[in-house]
This record gives structure tokens, sequence and C-alpha cells, in this order.
């Protein structure tokens, strides 16, 4: 049975693991902008994060072995002559490993996302998607997030400046 909870420093290899394995989705879709790595993060980095009060890792578990991850930032907009303060929650990464996928596990993730956001008096959650990356829009729309936003892009054939 899956259980939702928070990351622990003895999570760190597997969180690693599945890190990599939504980076280089998105490098094997776009390798002209992402590089193919190995490890996402560094046990020090990953160490830092699980201290900072604005950034949380949820992880999905089931049979002790942990199947997805969902790391969220709180950020705090503050108000200028243009637009009002508030504080949001960005997702940064989503991702369930391959042989656990198409059970409903990402969308458990983005449900405890919504609870904490009602915990912390949050009105809103975003996120950015590749356009390439049509599963996920597909579950984002099924959890009724919206597109706000577009980021569009030309691609030139210039040689690169020396």
């Amino acid at each position: 049975m899956l259980e939702i909870k928070r990351a622990k420093l003895q999570n760190y290899q597997e969180i690693d693991k599945i890190l990599v394995e939504i980076h280089n989705y998105h490098y094997e879709k776009f390798p002209s902008h992402f590089k193919k790595i190995n490890s996402f993060l560094s046990f020090e980095k990953f160490q830092a994060i699980l201290t900072e009060e604005t950034i949380e890792i949820i992880i999905g578990e089931e049979e002790n072995k942990v199947v997805g991850i969902c790391l969220i930032k709180i950020i705090q907009i503050e108000e200028t002559e243009l637009i009002h303060s508030r504080k949001s929650i960005l997702i940064e990464n989503l991702g369930v490993t391959e042989e656990y996928r198409n059970r409903g596990i990402a969308s458990k993730f983005l449900g405890e996302v919504d609870k904490i956001a009602k915990q912390k008096n949050i009105n809103h959650i975003q996120l950015q998607v590749w356009g390439f990356n049509e599963r996920a829009i597909k579950l984002y729309k099924k959890n009724k997030y919206q597109n706000r936003t577009q980021i569009l892009q030309k691609n030139l054939n210039f040689s690169r400046l020396k």
C-alpha cells in the first residue's frame, strides 16, 4: 500500500535515482537543452534541502521502496506597484518510477500538495511543464491545473559566437 510522507536522509539514493530518470527523460526529448546525467544532486545538497524551511520533498513509498517524489518550494512574492503580494507553492519536480506509473500515484502527490497549501493558507500552486511532456500535461489537466502562461521559442541555426 502506498504511503505518502516526507523524505528523510536515508531516502537520498532512491530519490536521486528518480530525479535522474525525470531529468534524462527531458534530455531524450530536448538534448540541445539538457545534458545526460548520472546524479541529480549531491548528498550534501540533498541534506541542505531537507533543512530548508521553504522546500519539502514528499515521497511515495510502497513496501519500503521509494516509487515517486514531489519536490515543492514555497515562494513569497512581494507586492510592487504592479502586482499584489502572495504566497505560492511551486512544484519543482514530480515523478514516479516507470514500473509504478498509471496507478494514480502522481495524482496522490498533487492531492498532498493541495493539503499542504491549505495548511499553510496558500491559494496558488504552480508548476512548469515542457510542451513535449504530454503525459504530464494530461495529468495536470485531470487535476484541474490550468494554463496560465506559455513560453514560446524560436530556434535559429546561427553558429555560436567565439
